[in-house]
């Protein structure tokens, strides 16, 4: 029998026929599909149903709830494996947010079908590419491992997911996006592990090729796609031994001789060889546990303390929120929005004298920083989102004088990128001028590591005179008006805390006020910072 199916934008409801197979679906694998395609894989957790009225209410993931718009013809699956037929089984007509077009769950730029990932991300995934695709994405894997191994002498080999589906199935996993790679580190001090990972980095950047660096262990080289949309990724994990044990960036840890990487095996897919670790089975029960064998769609990573705890201290973590803020551009750029100037922006415009520079962090699509330049200041506006300093840049050339506005990509999360940044405007400035620093809803969105870096930053480019603009969102404005497609960051900014903690880089606040933006922005608190008098 086929059950009911009915959902809101938070949540949905089936109710199962009873009798149609196990007694109760608590965990089995449950596939969501809508539109006939399917866009996630959960296990059902015992919270979720409701045996009296044979009913399970499960809330949609979070990234799915801002694209739940239109009409969709929906599935519920529930079984016990991949392999299995369905047990429940329950259809639904739904219709979200009062729009009656049809629900597309897309890629804005690219129109490639999106699904929810293990990560709980919303990301393209191999179930609908061709095989070429995943050729092409595998080849260029190849490429890196030569690369890596003839100019670096270091032993590149496949591993994670994509090691798990050519070894378990002899293919790569369908709801898996990327290749992985990783390599083991020679040395054992967590610093030299982590210097040498920035030596595969400038080495990659010497060819030609782009990366995202997420941790120090961990390194993305993008490929193919866009300005604003990248094709696919090669991911480039680090591992490595110390006091006997080995780690696997960012999840393993086991006893070095439980984990047997050398020496090298080749495995054949598609006619290419590529290296895989001596003891496959020992890498996999290390990165995915004893049950790696049986597919699990729903997989989730959980990292042991001890392990998190290591990876997070020695090689930190540089790109909270990245992903989710590049979507969040890539859709903006997808509308051909042009987004105004804002209040604190043109405020600030009236306020400097034509010529001044400033630096602008975290500046987004770049609309503020154009507006400054064209009431005459120069001006360099960096993020860590690459589609929106593509627009930023585009969007530069076709009304503003070149020479007036320049775009960088910079993680404020990263010490290297800041002083790379610190340098590049004393630079825009020249000898011993003063810079202004100016930055909107960034601090509020930041771990204590990414605020701290910014403070740093800011209180050595006020070294030279000039002052820092700084705007955050009101903590008690609640998010009650908070546009639901934007990222909510880390929101853990606390306004006392923070007055206290400019002291510790010789910063003061000079003036704080409140500021009212329209539309989603609200309240917001400002303040004018100095550096400290000595």
């Amino acid at each position: 029998m086929i059950g009911t199916l009915a959902a809101t934008t938070t949540a949905f409801q089936a109710r199962l026929a009873p009798g149609s197979g196990d007694p109760s679906p608590v965990g089995l694998l449950a596939n969501v599909y809508l539109g006939g395609r399917r866009v996630w894989t959960f296990r059902v957790a015992a919270g979720q149903w409701d045996p009296a009225s044979s009913t399970l209410d499960v809330a949609w993931p979070a990234s799915l709830v801002p694209h739940l718009s239109g009409v969709a013809g929906a599935r519920l699956e529930v079984c016990r494996d991949t392999d299995s037929p369905a047990t429940f089984v329950a259809d639904g007509a739904l219709s979200f947010a009062g729009v009656d077009t049809e629900l597309a769950l897309v890629d804005p730029l690219t129109g490639a079908h999106l699904v929810v990932n293990k990560w709980g991300r919303l990301a393209k995934s191999f179930e609908t590419a061709g095989e070429d695709f995943k050729l092409e994405v595998l080849a260029s894997a190849r490429q890196i491992i030569d690369l890596l191994r003839d100019e670096l002498g270091l032993e590149p080999f496949i591993t994670g997911g994509t090691l798990l589906g050519l070894v378990r199935d002899g293919k790569l996993i369908s709801n898996d996006d990327d290749a992985d790679l990783a390599y083991v580190s020679g040395h054992e001090n967590p610093s030299d592990v982590v210097l040498e990972s920035y030596k595969v980095e400038r080495l990659l950047g010497r060819h030609g090729l782009e990366t995202v660096r997420h941790s120090s262990g961990h390194l993305q080289v993008m490929f193919g796609g866009t300005d604003y949309a990248d094709g696919y990724y090669v991911d480039i994990f680090t591992y490595f031994v110390t006091a006997g044990w080995f780690h696997g960036t960012f999840h393993a840890r086991e006893r070095a001789s439980d984990v047997t990487v050398f020496p090298l095996q080749t495995l054949t897919h598609g006619g290419l060889e590529l290296p895989i670790p001596a003891n496959t089975e020992q890498m996999l029960c290390a990165i995915y546990g004893p049950n790696w064998h049986t597919p699990d769609p729903a997989f989730t990573f959980e990292t042991p303390e001890s392990a998190g705890r290591r990876f997070y201290w020695w090689l930190n973590h540089f790109d909270p929120f990245r992903e989710d803020w590049e979507d969040y551009h890539r859709g903006i750029i997808s509308k051909n929005a042009n987004p105004e100037p804002s209040v604190m922006a043109l405020w600030l415009a009236g306020e400097l004298e034509p010529g001044s520079v400033v630096l602008e962090l975290g500046c987004g699509l770049g609309t503020d920083s154009i507006a400054l330049a064209s009431a005459g200041m120069r001006v360099l506006g960096s993020d860590y989102s690459r589609p929106a300093i593509a627009f930023a840049t585009s969007q530069a050339r076709t009304g503003t004088p070149a020479s007036l506005v320049h775009f960088e990509v910079a993680n404020v999360n990263s010490i290297r990128h800041m002083a790379a940044l610190v340098k590049s405007v004393a630079e825009l400035a020249g000898q011993g001028q003063p810079v202004t620093v100016y930055s909107r809803n960034l601090l509020d969105n930041l771990h204590y590591l990414g605020r701290d870096n910014a403070l740093l930053a800011i209180s050595h480019i006020l070294s030279r005179g000039g002052h820092a603009y700084l705007q955050v969102r009101n903590p008690k404005s609640g998010t009650g008006s908070h546009d639901v497609h934007e990222p909510l960051g880390e929101r853990i900014f606390d306004p006392w805390e923070f007055s206290g903690r400019l002291a510790h880089f010789g910063l003061e606040i000079i003036k704080s006020n409140f500021v009212t933006e329209p539309g989603h922005a609200g309240s917001a608190l400002s303040y004018v910072l100095g550096k400290v008098a000595k």
